[in-house]
């Protein structure tokens, strides 16, 4: 069960109802982008985190940008396999590639709910 967000997709990692979720970026917002060459994390695992806050940093050639929390609640996992090789962020964005997973707090976990069930 997956529905996009911001450039992101967020799936359940159990049920619809869950809290849990796992985040990565589509295939077409990494399109446009120049080879990632490095990533860096602004939070560890069960960081405590609210919509909109940094969690990563991407570096190309020529640029760095942030990644932000699509939600609030604890990130529970972070993929180290991106971190440690970022061509798997490139190569898979929507499978192998993805970014963190958190556990929603109760008002994120709402309006997840509803953007699911407006993607159906």
């Amino acid at each position: 069960m997956r529905f996009e967000e911001d450039g992101f997709w967020v799936e359940y990692l159990e049920q619809q109802n869950s809290r849990y979720v796992r985040v990565g970026f589509l295939e077409s917002t990494l399109s446009s982008m120049e080879q990632i060459e490095k990533i860096g994390t602004w939070v560890g695992e069960d960081s405590q985190v609210k919509k909109g806050d940094p969690l990563f940093i991407l570096e190309a050639e020529k640029v760095g940008f942030d990644v932000d929390a699509v939600g609030s609640g604890v990130v529970s996992k972070i993929n180290e396999a991106v971190l440690n090789d970022p061509s798997v962020l490139m190569e898979d964005p929507e499978g192998e590639g993805w970014l963190y997973e958190m556990e929603l707090s109760g008002e994120s976990q709402q309006e997840f709910t509803q953007k699911y069930s407006e993607s159906k």
